[in-house]
């Protein structure tokens, strides 16, 4: 098994082990605020913008966030077709 299968298992093993210990909402919250924080850290650095202007920029950040998430996904499934070969029926043999 490749050193990435192995490390992919444990991550897997340990979010497993972490959901049986807290409630799932409790640790998406806790995520969520601190990509909120990022967030607001890259949109507005020093803490100046007003509260409707920095929460407007998050907004645009978060969505760039997910556009970026999901273009990188996209070009990975299609790297992924085009390297598995496709398959053959034995009528075709």
């Amino acid at each position: 098994m490749d050193r990435s299968k192995i490390q992919s298992a444990w991550g897997r093993i340990g979010g497993y082990s972490r959901a049986a210990r807290n409630d799932s909402r409790i640790l998406a919250r806790s995520g969520q605020n601190g990509l909120l924080r990022r967030f607001e850290h890259e949109v507005d650095p020093d803490g100046t913008l007003d509260t409707a202007q920095r929460a407007k920029r998050v907004r645009y950040a978060q969505k760039a966030h997910m556009l970026r998430l999901n273009l990188v996904r996209t070009q990975e499934r299609a790297a992924t077709e085009t390297r598995v070969a496709p398959r053959t029926s034995q009528a075709d043999q």
